[in-house]
């Protein structure tokens, strides 16, 4: 299995799941934690001109760690 790397390392879509090279996630694996690789998007806010990745304890006790908590506990999800 081949993750999706760049020069930072894993990548993971907004949902906290670690991409594969195809860009597909990989399943019932969540990233969280500062280096995750958070990237601002729409869902998770930041600066939008901002390029690189946004960390700090507000953004993971609410957006980043309701996103993972509903991953977790989405019917829809394999989990």
């Amino acid at each position: 299995m081949e993750l999706l790397c760049d020069h930072r390392g894993s990548r993971i879509d907004d949902n906290g799941r670690i991409l594969l090279k195809d860009g597909s996630p990989l399943p019932n694996i969540l990233a969280i934690g500062l280096g995750a690789g958070f990237k601002y998007s729409d869902k998770l806010g930041g600066e939008k001109t901002f390029k690189g990745e946004i960390n700090g304890v507000w953004i993971y006790q609410n957006t980043i760690g309701e996103t993972i908590f509903n991953q977790i506990f989405d019917p829809s999800t394999s989990f």
